[in-house]
């Protein structure tokens, strides 16, 4: 039971290891829906949070960075 309360991995692991869920391609398919969810939850509340800074990861994300941050040093 304890395992049943970390991370998704173990999760589905679990049931699997313990007979919940019969087949490893179906656990491994549940596995996949579960994770695919939980970073669209993970998304829709970064989105929602003002002061997250995204960065374009197809420019110079390390200037960026860079940037965002002696910015927040010198807000201090």
């Amino acid at each position: 039971e304890f395992l049943l309360g970390l991370g998704l991995e173990y999760r589905f692991i679990t049931q699997y290891l313990i007979g919940e869920i019969p087949d490893k391609g179906v656990m491994l398919e549940k596995l996949a829906i579960a994770i695919k969810q939980f970073a669209k939850r993970q998304m829709t509340w970064f989105r929602r949070n003002p002061d997250i800074i995204w960065l374009d990861m197809s420019g110079d994300f390390f200037g960026q960075a860079c940037e965002a941050i002696d910015a927040f040093l010198k807000d201090e």
